[in-house]
């Protein structure tokens, strides 16, 4: 009688969580030709993916990536990490990896970006695995659409940056995750542990898994069990404190030797529009409220209009949907699946009460590692909705199987979710992705080296101070003269620098004076960004001052020459 019972309470779990616990399951398409075709379709979305991630990685590193670049560049590890001219905010295995690299690669632009597309390429079957299992293959399909698609996400797959391992260490943990909580062995278990160890080092935010891996502890051999006992939990307590100790341990080393030496009081004020300012209730609330609209940001198609107002509403409806499913879960295992899912985001919204971590908006790139985890909850919440409307539908048509009207408005809103993606990427292209963040620096150095004397003076703008010491002693081993410049300097130099805001006249006024004495009787070169957005974000546009200023000076424009994001110049200087 009691293995009769306990058979009968097995299968009412596993039916339980079957349905909507931990981890939500779903059925495979029951014939063999859906199997075929959404096998098809997951190839032919797969290699569209790698394709469009591996386009235009031969092109010049801009500002962002150039100072990256000559980081991994330097003499040792240490210097890397600790890199002096800039504030390293790269994680320091990104480098460590990216140093491996190039050492058997060289030091190309294509080596460079190596690392950030096998990120981006390796998230796409982790992130299919995950929306397979967590959502019906209707919505699965849109939900990859929607990641493989992304153009921030091919952007910094196509990027120096680490945001592209960001993205795969969010997926990797939570495919972790999921399989611990799907098989509920130590080797799961230590699997998980071992990689959110190592995707601290390679990600900040996977820092944010810990949370749930000291929850799993402290619950394991009741989740292995699914009994809800004080001594399953006590049976724990050893490891959990293990646990608890080497998170702790991580996050120490994190921040004293990685995070606290690259810091200084001018990025705290770069990000000081990311922090809460106020000082009453409401407008606490209204600032978290509108980072948490701000995750309809995250979609390129829903900013504005009704398609912002529907995402908000499927990332509500998804949300609520998570967490009340796992009230017909065992005690214990409640929580699991909600908080593997929602920790990271959560996590960011503590940290930024407490004056830790910036919150630009769920838009900006420092938070693109959150990105997945959107698309899951946003098709998630719309998957809830058009199940509701199916059934109904089917409660007043009574002919029709409530589980086809589902299937049918499951593929509906998946094309719908796929038009407006492949009509961009059909009648725009993948160039335009990175518009705003490229500059031809290569190109211009190149015209340059064709044109310069070894006479001529070269201002370097502090714009492109990095992108010139990348490539300026490969492309221009001649010019003897070289001026860098000191204003409108992006952030953030390690040493000596100005926010170009509070920069005055008067400091600009001095800069190009003491430019046109030593160009005296010699050509002078103008070397700067052209990028628009920097300009918007200093509120002023240095070449445009400089172009007005030096005639009065006696360099008068001769030549001029613009590639994509950069300004090359030339001016003929009386001699004094």
């Amino acid at each position: 009688m009691a293995n009769r019972a306990a058979a009968t309470r097995k299968r009412k779990q596993a039916k339980a969580i079957k349905s909507s616990g931990s981890p939500i399951k779903n059925a495979d398409p029951k014939s063999s030709s859906g199997r075929y075709f959404l096998i098809l379709v997951l190839v032919g979305l797969a290699v569209a993916g790698v394709m469009i991630r591996v386009q235009f990685l031969e092109r010049s590193l801009w500002l962002d990536e150039a100072w990256v670049a000559n980081s991994i560049r330097a003499a040792s590890l240490r210097d890397a990490i600790y890199y002096d001219a800039w504030l390293q905010t790269t994680p320091p295995l990104f480098v460590a990896l990216n140093r491996v690299i190039t050492a058997f690669f060289g030091t190309s632009n294509i080596a460079f970006r190596l690392l950030p597309a096998f990120f981006g390429i390796a998230s796409i079957p982790l992130f299919s695995f995950l929306a397979l299992r967590l959502l019906k293959p209707s919505f699965a399909i849109a939900a990859i659409v929607l990641f493989i698609f992304d153009p921030q996400l091919i952007l910094y797959s196509q990027s120096l940056k680490q945001y592209s391992a960001d993205v795969f260490s969010t997926v990797a943990l939570l495919v972790l995750g999921y399989r611990y909580l799907e098989k509920r062995t130590e080797l799961w278990f230590y699997s998980l542990l071992a990689g959110v160890v190592a995707c601290s080092f390679l990600s900040y935010p996977a820092m944010l898994f810990w949370p749930f891996v000291v929850y799993i502890t402290f619950l394991k051999d009741g989740l292995q069990e699914r009994t809800a006992s004080m001594e399953a939990t006590l049976r724990t307590l050893p490891q959990s404190v293990m646990v608890m100790t080497l998170g702790i341990f991580v996050l120490l080393i994190n921040y004293l030797l990685f995070v606290m030496p690259n810091k200084n009081a001018a990025l705290a004020e770069f990000f000081g529009e990311g922090f809460y300012e106020g000082r009453s209730f409401l407008e606490f609330m209204g600032f978290y409220g509108a980072q948490f609209l701000s995750l309809a940001d995250s979609f390129f198609f829903a900013r504005a209009g009704v398609f912002r107002i529907g995402a908000i509403l499927a990332l509500l409806g998804g949300l609520i949907h998570l967490w009340v499913s796992q009230l017909r879960i065992s005690r214990l295992e409640r929580l699991a699946t909600p908080l593997l899912l929602t920790a990271p985001t959560a996590g960011v919204l503590a940290l930024n009460v407490v004056g830790l971590f910036p919150l630009p908006g769920f838009h900006h790139r420092l938070l693109l590692f959150a990105f997945p985890i959107t698309v899951l909850i946003f098709c998630l919440g719309l998957q809830l909705f058009t199940d509701t409307a199916a059934r109904f539908l089917a409660s007043w048509m009574k002919p029709f199987n409530p589980t086809l009207l589902e299937a049918i408005l499951g593929s509906l809103a998946a094309v719908g979710l796929a038009t407006p993606v492949f009509v961009f990427f059909g009648t725009v292209g993948a160039g335009p992705i990175f518009a705003e963040d490229h500059e031809e620096i290569e190109q211009t150095l190149h015209f340059m080296s064709q044109r310069v004397r070894s006479s001529d003076v070269l201002y370097v703008h502090a714009t492109v101070r990095e992108p010139f010491k990348l490539y300026g002693p490969m492309l221009l081993p001649a010019i003897s003269r070289v001026v860098h410049g000191r204003i409108g300097a992006p952030c953030c130099p390690r040493h000596d620098y100005r926010n170009p805001r509070r920069e005055s006249a008067d400091e600009v006024s001095r800069e190009i004076l003491s430019l046109s004495k030593v160009a005296a009787g010699r050509s002078l070169w103008l070397l700067s960004t052209d990028r628009e957005l920097h300009w918007l974000h200093v509120r002023r546009n240095d070449v445009e001052i400089f172009e007005r200023a030096l005639p009065g000076h006696g360099c008068r424009k001769s030549d001029e020459a613009k590639f994509a994001g950069i300004y090359l110049g030339r001016f003929d200087c009386d001699a004094r």
